[in-house]
């Protein structure tokens, strides 16, 4: 599947107060080609998201992930 599609759903499950199924299609779209910390982090349709414990995991892998690629493409 396309992560922007992915990304989408994500977006809509998140903005119909449905978490678990928002973060499942958002770690889809970040395993799928788009992890993108600071948009996850700053997306105002995530923003319902703020403070779900499966939200922060995969906010905190994806700002691994790009710390990780800051150290090995400088």
């Amino acid at each position: 599947m396309d992560h922007h599609v992915a990304y989408s759903l994500g977006a809509a499950y998140a903005q119909l107060g449905q978490p678990a199924q928002a973060v499942a299609w958002l770690e889809k779209a970040a395993d799928s080609g788009f992890p993108c910390y600071p948009w996850y982090a700053r997306d105002p349709l995530l923003q319902s998201l703020q403070g779900d414990p499966a939200f922060n995991r995969l906010l905190s892998d994806l700002k691994d992930r790009l710390q990780l690629a800051r150290t090995q493409y400088r």
